[in-house]
């Protein structure tokens, strides 16, 4: 037999099972790597479009005081300003709910409209409400929520009495707020450190059937001067920690009152200091005598 054909022979007998297993086990650290890496570059792309969203949104919101004298937007409530826009042009009755709540109030603020206000993650939703006309979805289930109890007011009338409209042990039949007027920041020039005072934060929402993981136009801080406390972090149950979202790594984005934009985890979130005006001023973590001046 000639040296060619033993060479052939040989080479026909192809990988040994050790070969085989060495092989199968580098492919699969490869794939897990390449699987990682690609996790990684995922998850950073949506924390870069949450963060480009929010400081789009809170950009709009601190134009907002130039056309409306000197005041932030109401959370909720009528503004002495023109008609509200929805879909197509149309404008929204002013009395109905998906008018009265910020959402469409600021997407009248912004280039894209009401698609500004949902992250790239979101976009499915907002096409689904969008195809259906669906104003009050939209006013409903944006991908940041507002600290609308501390900024801006959440508020039908003129009065500054929280969302639950608390009153002196419910004794006070005349409707006279408990609460000082500067519990609420309602002018950006009142703020005691802006820089520091949350606008909008990652929130998600319980409301919205066969969809997962959307927003709330709420966020709760962690004590409210109605008695809201926040409990433990949970994502089957999103008021517990006031709709705030933990989905970026543990944390949340965040946009500050001076238009700032970063992240904060549960440890800080829970820092009353970020989210009232007053527990700032009195450099208070857990500041809850809103009654203080």
């Amino acid at each position: 037999m000639s040296n060619n054909t033993s060479i052939i022979r040989r080479a026909r007998k192809g990988l040994s099972l050790v070969e085989l297993m060495v092989a199968v086990a580098v492919i699969g650290l490869l794939s897990s790597l390449t699987f990682a890496v690609s996790t990684k570059v995922s998850e950073h792309a949506a924390l870069t479009n949450e963060s480009a969203v929010a400081r789009n949104m809170v950009t709009a919101f601190l134009l907002f005081p130039q056309d409306n004298n000197g005041a932030l937007m109401r959370g909720k409530g009528t503004e002495p300003r023109k008609n509200i826009t929805g879909f197509d042009g149309l404008s929204l009755d002013p009395g109905e709910e998906s008018a009265m709540r910020w959402p469409w109030k600021l997407a009248n603020q912004m280039p894209g409209g009401a698609q500004d206000l949902f992250t790239s993650a979101h976009q499915d939703y907002y096409a689904y409400l969008r195809e259906r006309h669906d104003a009050y979805g939209i006013s409903l289930t944006p991908s940041l929520g507002l600290n609308m109890v501390f900024v801006g007011g959440n508020f039908r009338s003129s009065t500054l009495s929280p969302q639950a409209v608390t009153y002196a042990s419910r004794r006070d039949r005349e409707g006279t707020p408990t609460f000082p007027n500067d519990y609420c920041v309602t002018r950006p020039n009142i703020a005691y450190k802006p820089s520091e005072l949350i606008v909008f934060v990652s929130t998600f929402s319980e409301y919205a059937e066969n969809w997962e993981d959307i927003g709330y136009y709420i966020a709760n801080a962690p004590i409210t001067p109605d008695g809201m406390r926040w409990g433990s972090y949970n994502e089957d149950i999103p008021a517990n920690m006031g709709f705030v979202h933990l989905r970026h790594n543990e944390k949340a984005v965040v946009a500050m009152l001076d238009g700032s934009v970063g992240l904060m985890g549960e440890d800080e979130l829970r820092d009353m200091r970020h989210w009232s005006n007053q527990a700032a001023r009195y450099d208070d973590a857990n500041f809850e005598n809103f009654s203080r001046n």
